[in-house]
This record gives structure tokens, C-alpha cells and sequence, in this order.
């Protein structure tokens, strides 16, 4: 595993994450978010910070090109994730969003 994925795994053991509550996790910092996706012990983490503009209260690195690896806290391991399942995690994510009546600016399939 390479360095990067070490940082990200310890933060997420930094942000406490819940591995038997299966769904999205929000842990924010100021303006900086990471939502995590867990899902059968794995998490994906997705990066997001505080909206400056009226029309969207967030901005989410949520295109297909930013939610690559799943994380395995327990085994220290990653794993890249398929082009189908980012586009499952991007429909569970923008569903997410709006229950919660946050604006965004993803795009399904992009």
C-alpha cells in the first residue's frame, strides 16, 4: 500500500468511523468535509468543502474520477473500486444529499 493510502487510512481512524453502521458518515473541518461511504466493513471516502455560492450549499469531489478506492481499516488494505460501483455510490450519494435538502453539484455518470 502506498503512502497516500496510509494517510487517508489513518484518517479515517482519525474520524472515527462507525464500520456496523452501513451508509454515508459526515466529518467536517471548517469549511473541509469528508463524507464516508460504508459499506460491508469498507469505506469510501469522499471529499467535499462548504459551498460560496447561493445555488449550492456544497461542493463534493463526487465524479467517478474522485471516488476510486475502497478502504479496509481492519486488513489495512485499498481496493479500486469498478466504474459500475462509483456509479452506485455517486445515485446512493446524490439520494443522501437531497433527504438531507442539501444542494449539490453532482452529476450522475460523470
Amino acid at each position: 500500500m502506498d503512502t497516500i493510502d496510509e494517510l487517508v487510512l489513518k484518517k479515517m481512524v482519525q474520524d472515527t468511523i462507525n464500520l456496523e453502521v452501513s451508509g454515508f458518515h459526515w466529518k467536517s473541518y471548517g469549511r473541509g468535509a469528508t463524507i464516508y461511504y460504508v459499506d460491508k466493513l469498507s469505506i469510501v471516502p469522499i471529499g467535499c468543502e462548504m459551498s460560496g455560492v447561493d445555488d449550492l450549499d456544497i461542493l463534493v469531489f463526487g465524479e467517478t474520477k474522485h471516488i476510486t478506492k475502497r478502504y479496509y481499516i481492519k486488513e489495512r488494505k485499498a481496493e479500486i473500486l469498478s466504474f459500475e460501483e462509483r456509479i452506485m455510490i455517486q445515485e446512493l450519494l446524490v439520494k443522501w444529499l437531497s433527504e438531507k435538502g442539501l444542494k449539490h453539484d453532482i452529476v450522475v455518470g460523470q
